[in-house]
């Protein structure tokens, strides 16, 4: 039996506040992540959005997430994580994911997660 979710995580790309796509940030400055969800579900379904942050040398930076009701079609969350000047400049990536709850309390995904990369600089 497979059981596939009606929730989809499409895309996420590194942006500014806006939404508009940006690759470069520079230490001790905020960056901006667009992740953008397509339900095919009829009624709101309830999701845990998370992205979580990785330096050039693969430790995590950021974590954030949102959690509520996805309604039916393409939504769009824009999440805010500051880069911290110590992290590692270089390229760096940040994955999305999208669960029923969070994994501890029993949830699964609902789909592959997504993943971007992007350039920190030293100011």
């Amino acid at each position: 039996v497979k059981v596939t979710s009606p929730v989809k995580i499409v895309e996420v790309i590194p942006c500014n506040q806006t939404g508009d796509p940006k690759n470069v940030f520079e230490l001790g400055t905020m960056a901006y992540f667009k992740v953008t969800i397509n339900s095919t579900a009829l009624i709101p379904q309830s999701t845990l959005i998370t992205i979580n942050l990785y330096d050039n040398a693969s430790v995590t930076i950021g974590v954030a997430s949102f959690q509520g009701p996805v309604l039916h079609g393409a939504s769009t969350i824009i999440f805010g994580l500051p880069i911290q000047t110590s992290a590692t400049a270089g390229t760096a990536t940040v994955y999305a994911n999208s669960y029923t709850n969070w994994p501890h309390l029993g949830g699964f995904p609902h789909c592959l997660e997504e993943s971007a990369t992007f350039e920190i600089e030293e100011p």
